[in-house]
């Protein structure tokens, strides 16, 4: 009986949440996905990417990813593996983004008509890697299907997409998908968050994340094999100028 007591309060709570979202504004939920996409001081996180080519040749990769979310984000990825780019690191500092090539031992600075390249061979553009932000995007709500707003996001300035569709969860405001279409509304890129975990209370996270290139058939898996968060991270790590120093591995 008491069990069924449990149930019956975590589903009427769990039907309060969604009843309370649904009155919400699409710009009142995005500001919630962009707020739980960063939620911790700093993040530290080490993964595996795994690029598939369209023959289905897989070529593996290995990275540090960290962020400190301030007034500004900042977010830095380190390549340790393999070899012929072991030790690129990209640099991204509110709206502006670095990448150091080990081979020239120099930051270039990426120019706002080239974040549309992709990062080191992958599916990910230069682009992808920032967190959403509202201020730069208008949005419309298109649907809701399954417990998800289904919602398109506009972007104000120039951008490599016409639109992106996202599948907003409504019970934690996660991005389960995200289509990426462009200017002729035809979509070329699909990412796919899964394997979702609750790192903070109501702060989530994916342990695998899929980029699949719809136009060239290629596909990039990343696959986070640890994580953590609100540790101390020194801001010169943050600074394009420190780049050649290679971040540690935290124990």
């Amino acid at each position: 009986m008491e069990k069924i007591k449990m149930i019956t309060c975590m589903i009427i709570i769990a039907a309060s949440v969604i009843a309370q979202a649904l009155e919400m504004s699409v710009d009142e939920i995005m500001q919630k996905v962009a707020e739980t996409q960063r939620g911790v001081e700093t993040e530290y996180a080490e993964f595996q990417t795994i690029l598939l080519d369209k023959k289905g040749k897989e070529n593996k990769r290995e990275l540090i990813f960290v962020a400190k979310y301030e007034s500004e984000d900042k977010i830095r990825i380190d390549i340790k593996s393999p070899e012929d780019i072991k030790d690129t690191k990209f640099l991204l500092r509110g709206d502006e983004q670095w990448l150091y090539m080990p081979t020239l031992k120099r930051s270039l600075k990426i120019a706002s008509n080239s974040r549309k390249q992709r990062f080191v061979g992958s599916d990910f553009i230069y682009e992808d890697i920032e967190l959403e932000n509202p201020e730069k995007h208008s949005y419309e709500l298109s649907d809701t299907k399954n417990e998800h707003w289904i919602i398109k996001a506009f972007p104000k300035n120039k951008s490599a997409y016409g639109f992106r569709k996202l599948w907003v969860r409504q019970d934690n405001y996660f991005v389960m998908q995200t289509e990426y279409h462009d200017e002729q509304d035809q979509l070329v890129k699909k990412r796919t968050d899964s394997n979702i975990k609750e790192i903070q209370p109501s702060i989530w996270r994916a342990e695998k994340i899929t980029m699949e290139d719809l136009v060239n058939q290629t596909k990039t898996t990343l696959i986070f094999q640890k994580r953590v968060v609100n540790i101390d991270l020194p801001s010169k790590i943050f600074n394009s100028k420190n780049l050649s120093e290679s971040i540690k591995k935290q124990d």
